[in-house]
C-alpha cells in the first residue's frame, strides 16, 4: 500500500519539478532579452549623431543662452513701437525662451525694436517687444533673429507656438 502512495509521490514530484523548471528557464530569457534589449537602446541613446546640428548641440561656436525649437509656423503682427513704420506680417520659424526668428517678406534692419503678437492671440494680449538681431535674405524673404527685450510669461510664450 505504501508503494502505491510512494510511486504517486514521486511522478507528482517530477511533473512539479519540470513545471518549476520550464518556468525558472522562460522567466531567466526573458529577462535577458530585456536586459539586452535595455542596454542597447541606452547606448545608442548615449552615442553622438553623426550629423549633429551645432546649434541644438551646444557647440562650441554656439552663442545662444537657450535652446531653440521648431514648431508649426505661427502668424504674427510686427509693429513698429513708434508706429511711424507700416505694420508688418510674418511667421515664427522656430523660437525659444529668449526671441524668435521670423520669416518676412520685407527686410528689417538690425537694432530696431518692433512690438510682436501673434495673430490668434485674443484682441487683449499684449504685443511682446524684440529687438531685430540679425535680418538674412532667404529666397523671396527674410529671416529675423529676434531677441526678447524681456522674457515673456510662459503662456504668452506658447501662444508663438
Amino acid at each position: 500500500m505504501w508503494g502505491y502512495y510512494l510511486t504517486n509521490f514521486l511522478a507528482l514530484l517530477k511533473e512539479t519539478w519540470q513545471v518549476l523548471v520550464i518556468g525558472f528557464a522562460t522567466a531567466s530569457l526573458a529577462f535577458l532579452v530585456g536586459w539586452t534589449a535595455s542596454r542597447r537602446r541606452k547606448a545608442r541613446e548615449a552615442a553622438p549623431a553623426k550629423d549633429a546640428d551645432p546649434f541644438t548641440s551646444g557647440g562650441a561656436n554656439e552663442r545662444r543662452n537657450a535652446l531653440r525649437r521648431g514648431g508649426h509656423p505661427v502668424s504674427v503682427e510686427m509693429n513698429d513701437p513708434d508706429e511711424k513704420l507700416p505694420q508688418q506680417q510674418a511667421y515664427v520659424v522656430d523660437r525659444s525662451v529668449g526671441g524668435l526668428c521670423l520669416m518676412t517678406p520685407n527686410a528689417i534692419p538690425v537694432g530696431t525694436m518692433w512690438k510682436v503678437r501673434p495673430c490668434n492671440a485674443p484682441r487683449t494680449t499684449l504685443p511682446v517687444r524684440v529687438e531685430v538681431k540679425s535680418c538674412t535674405a532667404v529666397e523671396n524673404e527674410w529671416k529675423l533673429g529676434c531677441q526678447f527685450e524681456r522674457t515673456p510669461s510662459y503662456a504668452v510664450l506658447l501662444m508663438f507656438g
